[in-house]
């Protein structure tokens, strides 16, 4: 298995246990959460905050998804219109898991003054 260090310098990793497993598969190849790769994850049970480093998450407000999936249920039911897209707000919890990387752009860091060499 070829792993492709150099190109991959941030995960997202879905599901219940989805950063436990990639921080876990990361180790294995001796790399480390935030210092080689970032991770950030997706949660509901803030499962996160209590792994080593702590998990930077995104999360959505399980409430206002329920409700609005009992009104869709329901709009259907009594054959009324409802939207066939809903957008809903997320919130990022900022842990330990995202190194602070700066971006090179035309030979300087963006928000920072110092020169640097764009990665190819």
């Amino acid at each position: 298995m070829t792993f492709c260090i150099g190109r991959v310098d941030a995960i997202f990793a879905p599901g219940g246990s989805g950063g436990i497993i990639t921080a876990y598969a990361l180790s294995l190849y001796g790399l480390s959460v935030p210092g080689d790769v970032s991770l950030i994850v997706s949660e509901r049970a803030m499962v996160s905050r209590y792994c080593m480093p702590p998990q930077t998450a995104i999360t959505q407000d399980y409430r206002t998804l329920a409700a609005t999936a009992v009104d869709a249920i329901d709009a259907r039911i009594r054959r009324q219109e409802f939207p066939s897209e809903t957008v809903l707000d997320y919130q990022i919890i900022e842990r330990d898991s995202v190194a602070e990387r700066g971006v090179c752009l035309k030979g300087f860091w963006v928000n920072r003054v110092s020169p640097c060499t764009p990665r190819k």
